[in-house]
């Protein structure tokens, strides 16, 4: 039901910057494009699946809203209203699935990395495209617990990478 409520949420999401954000109602932390929407279902079906059968319990909450700080920080991505944790043995660990995304100038075509502020650009002269490189992140509370995020490689999909990113949660 998690899996199959976030498909219909981001289905019918207007996408924001070309991405789907599933705002309308709670459902799975996933940032992806139209396009890449179908696998990255499959791949959080799988990872739910995977989960569950450990016996971890994944649940959709609500997301605080940022501080001022958060906010001045992260100037490309809107807030989500709700986020995904795990809770594995006590500890609720906050997970999702993005995609990669660059921003285009519309005059020129040049490509910026989505993270890297264009300074001079409206964002009426601006848009933004996935990539189509999909990336699973955890986000631990406190540093010094490894990795974090596991993403398309060349030699390996991220869907080969499930099984090290559960072993990653456990580590915890």
């Amino acid at each position: 039901p998690l899996v199959a409520r976030a498909g219909h949420a981001l289905r019918k999401s207007k996408p924001i910057h070309g991405l789907l954000y599933g705002e309308s109602e709670p459902c799975l932390d996933m940032v992806v494009s139209k396009a890449q929407l179908p696998r990255a279902l499959r791949i959080m079906d799988a990872l739910v699946s995977a989960l569950e059968a450990r016996g971890f319990t994944i649940e959709v909450i609500s997301n605080p809203p940022p501080s001022l700080y958060e906010r001045s920080m992260k100037r490309v991505e809107p807030h989500r209203a709700f986020r995904t944790e795990v809770k594995i043995g006590g500890i609720a660990v906050p997970i999702g699935l993005r995609e990669d995304s660059e921003w285009i100038s519309k005059g020129d075509g040049k490509r910026y990395a989505a993270g890297n502020w264009m300074s001079g650009y409206s964002a009426n002269a601006i848009t933004r495209v996935g990539t189509g490189v999909l990336e699973l992140h955890a986000s631990y509370r406190h540093a010094g617990y490894g990795r974090a995020n596991w993403r398309d490689g060349k030699r390996k999909p991220l869907e080969g990478l499930l099984r090290s990113f559960v072993i990653g949660l456990i580590k915890i």
